[in-house]
């Protein structure tokens, strides 16, 4: 875009020096305009055309069309007189009316013969005095406007001088009245007596300047179109910072999740390797347990042997004290009886030993399998 905007104004600029410049000495008269009291500049600057009958204009205003406009009769001959003294070249001016004048010029326009004036159009085939509107011919001077003091100067290039399509419509209109001048809009004058044209020569002046201004519009287009782009490039830099703003915020939050991650899978390490560390403990625990039960079940194995025994032997010693008249005179006890009494009490001592034992251990055993639920549990809510 930048680079089609610079062609532009390159261009644009180029055709606007080209018609401010003008040719051969109406260069040197517009170059220094100070140099020459009564320069206004060019004639093709100060006329609006109608659009499409730039290049007719041109052709009907012939060298006029690349001339330079001045302030008054005055003026021309002072400048003339000058270019002839600094042998400076020749130039063509187009004279404009100072006001005292006007009103002459205007009488002599009123007085003008009709044909002459040509102000109606006219259509191929149709005579000169019986004109009927028309689109396809139209007077030239209808297709041009001008300052107030280039009016009487217009009327007299373009006066009789009409606009038609093309050559053949020229033609039609000839043969019907051989007193017309004739222009087409691609540039061909055409007259009973006299023609000019034929392909595409130098742009004229008018054509310079329809292209500069067109150059112009299509500048200044490119111009918002290059602000358009450049707003939303801002806006899209905006966008872009606030995008990798956003993207810092979520990396930053991304390295605290892995931290967090890291330091919670350390965590369940931590309580995995506990929680291993309590089932072995449980599992020699269960085995101190079961050890300490098959101890208990021997002892009451014992004990309940030495019950019997015991009561085998006061069964005996009840038979033998009633077969016997009396007890001994010591009041002594049988023989063995005392050893199975101490053998029942040493029995029921280890017996509760065993007991304790085996209470001492379910409990720690409760102890350990508490502690191993309660870090199974906080592993599950590290994991979530």
């Amino acid at each position: 875009a930048s680079d089609q905007r610079a062609a532009l104004r390159a261009r644009a600029e180029a055709l606007t020096e080209a018609v401010t410049r003008g040719a051969d000495a109406s260069s040197a008269l517009l170059a220094e305009p100070r140099q020459f009291s009564g320069v206004i500049g060019p004639l093709a600057s100060l006329l609006t055309v109608a659009d499409g009958a730039q290049e007719a204009i041109a052709a009907a205003l012939g060298a006029a069309a690349g001339a330079v406009a001045v302030a008054g009769l005055d003026a021309a001959v002072a400048i003339l007189t000058a270019l002839k003294s600094q042998d400076a070249g020749r130039a063509g001016l187009v004279i404009g009316t100072e006001p005292k004048d006007r009103g002459i010029a205007a009488a002599a326009a009123d007085g003008a013969e009709p044909a002459a004036a040509a102000a109606v159009p006219l259509r191929p085939g149709q005579p000169a005095g019986q004109a009927e509107a028309g689109p396809a011919v139209l007077p030239a001077r209808q297709l041009v406007q001008a300052p107030a003091e280039f009016a009487a100067s217009l009327d007299e290039l373009l006066g009789g001088v009409l606009v038609v399509d093309d050559l053949a419509a020229g033609l039609t209109v000839l043969r019907d009245d051989p007193g017309l001048r004739l222009v087409t809009r691609d540039g061909d004058l055409l007259g009973t007596h006299w023609a000019r044209g034929g392909s595409a020569g130098q742009p004229s002046l008018l054509g310079l300047r329809a292209a500069a201004s067109q150059a112009s519009e299509q500048l200044a287009g490119a111009d918002r179109q290059c602000q358009r782009a450049e707003r939303q490039l801002a806006a899209g830099l905006e966008e872009e910072d606030q995008a990798r703003q956003a993207l810092a915020e979520a990396a930053a939050r991304l390295q605290e999740a892995d931290a967090a991650a890291a330091e919670t899978s350390g965590k369940l390490g931590t309580h995995a390797g506990t929680a291993r560390a309590a089932r072995d403990e449980a599992g020699r625990l269960s085995a101190a347990i079961d050890a300490a039960q098959r101890s208990r079940q021997q002892s009451l194995d014992q004990l309940t042997d030495l019950r019997a025994r015991l009561a085998e032997h006061e069964a005996q010693d009840a038979a033998g004290r009633a077969e016997r008249p009396a007890e001994p005179a010591d009041g002594g006890e049988a023989p063995g009886k005392q050893e199975l009494a101490d053998a029942a009490a040493a029995a029921r001592g280890t017996e509760m030993e065993a007991r304790l034992e085996v209470r001492t251990v379910e409990e720690r055993l409760r102890a350990i399998s508490g502690r191993a639920d309660a870090l199974a549990s906080a592993a599950v809510a590290e994991r979530q």
